[in-house]
């Protein structure tokens, strides 16, 4: 695997690899930490220059406390676990929490039970770090806690902005405790999967310092009722690791001159005992030697040794190790950087942070009072539908809960999972409070539901049913549910907040008329990694009993240039409900190359009337109901903006009899024969389009605008349609701006 080094060169002469950046294939640790620290190093360049002091200053406290190599002293940590979901469930219990953290002290204090298979040559070197961490029992308002933080937050981990997690989720103060996130999902790049990433002690704000990781890779109980864990739970061990200063085995050597010589505790991971390897592996080859400059200054070793795959800094699946050389390291940094000096309980402050965190035995720790929690399964719903709430309390055990829904039957519940009908078009806020009998505690989270109406919008001709083309003055005003009529509205949102400035109404580009609907994807307006989501109102559809389409006008441009034309994939994706968003059914995914509709445009893309494209989405007859609903996704990558416009929801086969007549079309003969064809006349010269469209709404031929001169004309379809399967066609004949529809049969 091949390395690119980021060095930087420091007053005393050694070098910090500030950052890594290597081709990652899907591991099992799939550790970004080295990609995000250089993501935060390109966000702020002072992080770099923050890193070399810490790094001078932890070798001069390496230097001038020799005893820390065997000093025995036991530092204890307090932690908090964020557990963060977008809608209050899909998280993680707490035996899997607990057991996530008996994991991570099992590894760090060199209690756990496959430490006998490391092998008998780095034996000796094997080290218990010495370092304990403990759930805190007092949060920072000073009340009882288990440890664990429950958040629902919209916000994503996007290419860039991966600490927005952090942003929905915000930690608790990082000098008192350790901070960790555990998320259902992390946006990764193509070809891999992150499972998790740390931030180095310096490279970034204290107020985000901690890791970020998959709750699937949190813990080794999977088989627990409750659990999500799929691992061993290792993950934890490898990325705090890093929290604590520990960098790859493998860091920054790469295989020239059997990797690099010089002063072993100033290269690579900096740590004398874990022999140099050149690249990450996988597959504990213990046969396996990557480097040859193994000896020398600073190394523990007096010959040429196999790569030590057994370590927990390395990304192979034998894990079982850290080193003393590890543990002086990572001792010096919680000892020397006064943010970690004051996070661990052997510091001397007064008070002392185990007492302030409640993990010091002697501390006063209250009884706990139950946090009230709850999950919405169906928070987005039509008058008259039920919403289903889930109780998620915790800290402690909860034996009575008290629900106020305004706007719902009922309007009150002591179940602790309601079940609640919402009447009445609106936004709605929902309070709960969870008690234990002797205390309890309340949280009111507003606008939880969403009750949306099912009412009839007008239909705009007889084929048409729905026609939006955002030439409304007060769109996006109108969005639910400030309209005066909310049966129109389009609702706007982001998976970050509720957010109706993403989709805008924009009046530079247009399909038709004056107005589209643009999603600035500038980075300035829409963070990397965000999804935007624009909902159509219920459409009725008591009118439309064969061969329905939904149909848009999409424009887009990639970013870049023609010698670099590699630019970040934005992704646009519909889907249809037809029972007022419970259930969603998707129809379009198109990103990259798929998605886009005219030439690359290296910035500010305005589409003009060529840029523009049909996008045509059959809905099957069979499920239609009453009312039918399009929700447009669209996943930012820092590209160029998206447009829409001209939303129809249509009949194909309503023929416009009028138009037929007055330009004397004719299609036949009908079954197909050599001598089928669109026969018709035009009075005056008009621009001519043509489509035919399987019944699953794919074109099979299309004739674009061509003009046409008065009089009669005939487009001949045989050899269109000669080697088509048998069965029934839908031709779309564009005359100007009327349009004629019919169906032709192949036998």
């Amino acid at each position: 695997m091949k390395l690119k080094n980021l060095l930087l060169a420091t007053a005393s002469g050694f070098f910090l690899f500030s950052g890594v950046s290597y081709a990652q294939s899907v591991s099992k640790y799939g550790c970004y930490t080295d990609e995000h620290t250089r993501e935060l190093e390109l966000q702020n360049p002072t992080y770099a220059q923050s890193r070399i002091a810490i790094e001078q200053q932890i070798r001069k406290y390496i230097q001038q406390n020799p005893s820390a190599k065997t000093n025995g002293t036991v530092l204890k940590i307090p932690v908090v676990v964020h557990v963060v979901t977008e809608k209050g469930f899909n998280g993680i219990s707490k035996e899997q929490v607990l057991n996530g953290i008996q994991v991570l002290n099992e590894d760090f204090r060199r209690t756990n039970a496959d430490k006998v298979n490391t092998r008998a040559i780095y034996a000796p070197y094997a080290a218990d770090l010495e370092i304990e961490f403990v759930m805190a029992r007092i949060d920072p308002d000073g009340f009882p806690t288990e440890g664990i933080n429950r958040v629902t937050s919209h916000t994503t981990n996007g290419p860039v902005t991966r600490n927005d997690i952090k942003i929905g989720a915000p930690a608790w103060p990082t000098d008192k405790y350790f901070n960790i996130w555990l998320v259902n999902d992390i946006d990764s790049p193509p070809g891999s999967q992150i499972l998790g990433y740390a931030q180095f002690p310096g490279m970034g704000a204290w107020n985000t310092y901690g890791l970020v990781m998959l709750h699937s890779q949190w813990g080794r109980i999977g088989d627990v009722p409750g659990s999500t864990s799929i691992t061993d739970g290792r993950t934890a061990t490898h990325e705090v690791g890093h929290c604590i200063n520990l960098w790859h085995t493998f860091q920054g050597q790469g295989q020239a001159s059997g990797c690099q010589g010089g002063d072993h505790t100033l290269l690579g991971d900096m740590v004398g005992d874990t022999p140099p390897s050149a690249y990450s592996t996988q597959g504990c080859d213990f046969t396996q030697n990557t480097c040859s400059l193994d000896t020398g200054t600073g190394s523990a070793f007096t010959t040429d040794m196999v790569d030590q795959v057994e370590n927990y800094m390395s990304y192979d699946v034998c894990q079982n190790m850290f080193t003393e050389g590890q543990r002086v390291r990572a001792h010096a940094a919680l000892s020397s950087i006064s943010t970690l000096q004051n996070l661990t309980s052997t510091n001397g402050a007064s008070p002392s942070n185990a007492m302030v965190t409640g993990i010091d035995p002697n501390a006063t720790v209250g009884p706990l009072v139950p946090q009230p929690y709850f999950a919405v399964y169906n928070d987005r719903i039509c008058a008259g539908a039920s919403v289903s709430f889930k109780d998620e309390s915790y800290n402690g055990n909860v034996t009575s809960w008290n629900w106020t829904f305004p706007g719902g039957t009922p309007a009150t519940s002591t179940d602790q999972n309601p079940v609640v009908t919402y009447n009445t078009p609106g936004v709605y806020a929902v309070t709960l409070s969870a008690g234990n009998g002797t205390s309890s505690r309340s949280i009111t989270k507003n606008a939880v539901v969403k009750v949306l109406p099912v009412t009839n919008i007008p239909s705009a001709s007889n084929s048409v049913t729905y026609h939006e083309s955002f030439e409304d003055t007060s769109f996006p005003n109108n969005s639910f549910p400030t309209h005066a009529t909310p049966n129109y509205s389009w609702d706007l949102e982001t998976t970050e907040v509720e957010n109706a400035n993403n989709w805008v109404r924009y009046d530079q580009a247009s399909a038709s008329g004056k107005y589209s609907l643009r999603l600035n994807n500038h980075p300035s307006v829409i963070n990397e990694g965000i999804t935007s989501t624009l909902y159509s109102p219920n459409i009725e559809t008591t009118n439309l009993t064969s061969s329905v389409f939904a149909s848009f006008k999409l424009a887009f441009a990639k970013k870049g240039n023609t010698s670099s034309p590699i630019t970040p994939e934005e992704v646009l994706k519909v889907s249809y409900s037809t029972d007022c968003g419970v259930n969603w059914t998707d129809k379009f995914n198109k990103s990259g190359n798929s998605l886009v509709t005219t030439s690359i445009v290296t910035n500010n893309f305005k589409p003009t009337a060529a840029d523009w494209r049909e996008e045509r989405i059959p809905i099957p007859v069979a499920k239609l109901d009453n009312t039918i609903m399009f929700k447009f996704e669209t996943y930012s990558a820092g590209g160029n903006s998206i447009y829409i416009d001209d939303f129809k929801l249509f009949s194909l086969l309503g023929t416009n009899e009028e138009v037929a007549l007055e330009n004397n079309i004719k299609v036949y003969p009908n079954p197909v024969t050599m001598q089928t064809g669109i026969n018709f006349d035009l009075k005056t010269p008009e621009n001519v389009s043509v489509k035919i469209y399987d019944l699953i709404g794919n074109v099979i031929y299309r004739k674009e605008n061509e003009k046409f001169a008065a009089g009669s004309h005939t487009i001949g379809l045989h050899d269109k349609m000669k080697n088509l399967s048998a069965g029934m066609y839908l031709v779309e004949m564009n005359l100007g701006d009327k349009v004629y529809n019919t169906k032709l049969i192949v036998q």
